[in-house]
Order: C-alpha cells, then sequence, then structure tokens
C-alpha cells in the first residue's frame, strides 16, 4: 500500500495507519453512545411528564382511600423510575468519558510517532548528503591517482625507449669490436630502489642517489666487459625491476 511504502513496517506507522479504521469504529461506538444517552434522557422526562399528569388527573378527584393509595404507588413508581434512568444515565456517562480518555490517548501517541518518523527522516536526508559528499571526494582522488598512473607510464616508456637505444646501439656494432655489457646482476649488485621525485627518476646505486642519465652513463662506461648476447637480457631485466619497484615506490607513498 502506498502508506507502507512511504513509512516502511519497521517504523510502525504503518500498523498505526490501519489502526485508525478501528478508531473510527470507536469514533461511531461513541456516537452511538451518545443517542442513547440523549434518547434515555427523553425517556425519562416522558415518563415524568406521564406520571405527573396522570397525577394531576387523579388529584382533580376527591382522594378516597384506594385513590390515595394509587398516588402513592405512582410517586414511589416515578422516584424509582426516575432513581433507574439515573443510574443508567451516570453508567453512559461513565463509559463515554472513558472512551473518550482513550480516544485521546490514541491520537496522542499517533502524533508522537509521525514527529519521531519526521525526525528520524531528516537525519537519513542527512546522512544522504554526507555520503553524496564522500562520493565526491573520492572520485576526485581516483582521477588524481589516475594521473599520477599516466606520469608513472610516461616514465616506464621512457626507460624503454633508453633501453632499446642501447640495445640498438650494440646491435649496429660490428662483431670484431663489439662491446660487451654486464648483465643486471653484476651492475646493480648494490642496485636497491628506484624512486621518483619532481619527475625525475633516481637510482640508489653504491649507497647514493644518482638520477637515471648519471647511472646510464655508468652502464656504457661498464659495457665493454659482456657480450652483446647479454645486452638484451639485461636492458629486459632493468625494465623489469626498475618499472615494478617505482610502481611499489608509488603506491606507498
Amino acid at each position: 500500500m502506498l502508506e507502507e511504502k512511504i513509512f516502511p513496517e519497521e517504523w510502525n506507522i504503518a500498523k498505526i495507519l490501519r489502526d485508525l479504521p478501528d478508531m473510527e469504529k470507536d469514533e461511531l461506538r461513541l456516537q452511538g453512545a451518545v443517542v442513547t444517552y440523549q434518547r434515555s434522557l427523553k425517556n425519562v422526562e416522558a415518563s415524568q411528564s406521564l406520571a405527573r399528569e396522570t397525577f394531576f388527573i387523579d388529584s382533580e378527584t376527591p382522594l378516597m382511600g384506594d385513590q390515595t393509595t394509587k398516588v402513592t404507588n405512582v410517586n414511589a413508581l416515578i422516584s424509582q423510575a426516575s432513581k433507574n434512568q439515573m443510574e443508567q444515565l451516570k453508567c453512559s456517562k461513565d463509559n463515554l468519558d472513558l472512551m473518550l480518555s482513550q480516544l485521546v490517548s490514541s491520537l496522542s501517541c499517533v502524533r508522537s510517532e509521525i514527529h519521531g518518523r519526521r525526525v528520524t527522516l531528516a537525519i537519513s536526508r542527512n546522512s544522504r548528503q554526507h555520503l553524496m559528499c564522500r562520493k565526491n571526494e573520492l572520485v576526485l582522488l581516483l582521477n588524481e591517482l589516475k594521473f599520477h598512473l599516466s606520469a608513472v607510464r610516461r616514465v616506464q616508456n621512457e626507460i624503454w625507449h633508453e633501453i632499446f637505444r642501447i640495445c640498438n646501439h650494440f646491435k649496429t656494432s660490428s662483431r670484431r669490436s663489439r662491446p660487451q655489457i654486464l648483465t643486471i646482476s653484476h651492475v646493480c649488485k648494490q642496485w636497491r630502489e628506484i624512486t621518483l621525485n619532481s619527475q625525475v627518476l633516481y637510482v640508489l646505486y653504491r649507497d647514493k642517489y644518482l638520477p637515471f642519465h648519471h647511472w646510464r652513463r655508468l652502464l656504457l662506461a661498464k659495457a665493454k666487459e659482456k657480450s652483446a648476447k647479454e645486452a638484451g637480457s639485461a636492458a629486459r631485466g632493468l625494465l623489469a625491476v626498475a618499472g615494478g619497484a617505482l610502481l611499489a615506490r608509488f603506491i606507498l607513498f
């Protein structure tokens, strides 16, 4: 139903709304009791007027023994009927007061429940706005991460280009004077990590941070000790280790 969609079941507001027809029935019963009260009051008035008319008619004639008894009986009947009717009216009034108090308490409960649900709904809206703000912040962080990853890929491409240039240099040399290059295990015995600082690539070599172009010169200076066949494996190893270390360094910071 519509009210169950607006107010979830755990709020108990749907149950309160379903109980409203019962409250309307109570109101109808209350109206019926009022009508009964008014009808009883009219019956009392009619009985009293009828008794008075009978008494006045009897009082116009001379009172004899049986007539005096009759008047006495009429007066007793009037008093007894009035007493009974008054007791019934009192009971009806007590019932009306009880039903009115129950109806007022039910209405107060409904109002308090609706007020509480409105407060909860306002809190839910504020929480939703907070979550939207957090989502926007995460989107900005994701965009920043994509930017840094693009920078890392650019540096990795530069490393690839430099390694291929070195390999092509050895391939174009003559066989007799073919230079030799150390493998990655020989050249980088004390190699530890690669870090990116201000868009400049630094390499830790012999416990010192050297810019990448200085380290490249060191690599070229020691290139005469190994064959050109090992140059290719050295270049691939350099790219794999340098790229992985750079990416790990970026993720850690």
